[in-house]
């Protein structure tokens, strides 16, 4: 297998992944989300589209879904009552923590199928691709 195939093939592999959302695992966009409001907390979602460059009915929608599994909630502001501020609960915060604990065991148990030497040239091979992408 030609090497454009293969990573076309990882890239599918990935998405697969990413897309998984259930009641206990989070799709990598709601995880995306979720890490902003966290990261930016208090944040619009208007910032959350613009930063996500999503537009903003989708972000809503995530928005939504999150709200209704208790990860984030939307406050009034004091200054101004049309505006809303979406903000991470502590359950929000903890699956947070969790999903990003998660990623890195899967990756760990994926890279411990290679030898030293295969993951240094994955990485140097990673590092120039990556690169060459800016």
């Amino acid at each position: 297998m030609q090497l454009h195939q293969q990573l076309d093939k990882l890239s599918r592999k990935l998405r697969q992944i990413e897309q998984k959302d259930t009641p206990q695992q989070l799709s990598a966009a709601k995880l995306s989300v979720l890490r902003m409001v966290h990261q930016m907390n208090p944040v619009t979602l208007k910032d959350i589209a613009s930063q996500q460059q999503v537009a903003l009915p989708t972000v809503s929608k995530i928005v939504d879904d999150l709200q209704k599994r208790a990860l984030v909630i939307r406050a009034v502001s004091k200054e101004d009552a049309r505006q809303r501020w979406i903000v991470p609960t502590q359950k929000g915060i903890k699956a947070l923590k969790q999903a990003e604990q998660d990623v890195a065991e899967f990756w760990q148990k994926k890279l411990k199928m290679l030898t030293s030497n295969q993951q240094q040239q994955l990485s140097r091979s990673l590092g120039h691709l990556l690169d060459s992408l800016k």
